[in-house]
């Protein structure tokens, strides 16, 4: 799997369940790689109408959602055969 399919595919995970990111912080501290990915138009065109709704760019979302796996604050758990956040 690609890094754009996975992290497609976990967005993909994160909308389907509607997660609200705002109570998680986002990668302020500088990491030691950066991710260039590109998302399918259909994700970007359902990402956009949450990100407006918190407030914050597509790219914090993705950011957020993609540190807060890092450092364990989200995980994936597979629920009766479907992947949930």
């Amino acid at each position: 799997m690609s890094v754009s399919a996975c992290v497609a595919w976990i967005l993909d995970i994160a909308l389907q369940g509607g997660i609200d990111l705002s109570a998680l912080s986002d990668a302020r501290e500088r990491l030691d790689g950066k991710i260039d990915c590109r998302l399918p138009a259909e994700i970007l065109s359902r990402l956009r109408p949450v990100c407006k709704q918190f407030r914050v760019s597509p790219s914090v979302y993705i950011r957020t959602l993609m540190y807060a796996g890092l450092t364990r604050k989200l995980t994936l758990k597979e629920v009766e055969g479907r992947y949930t956040l």
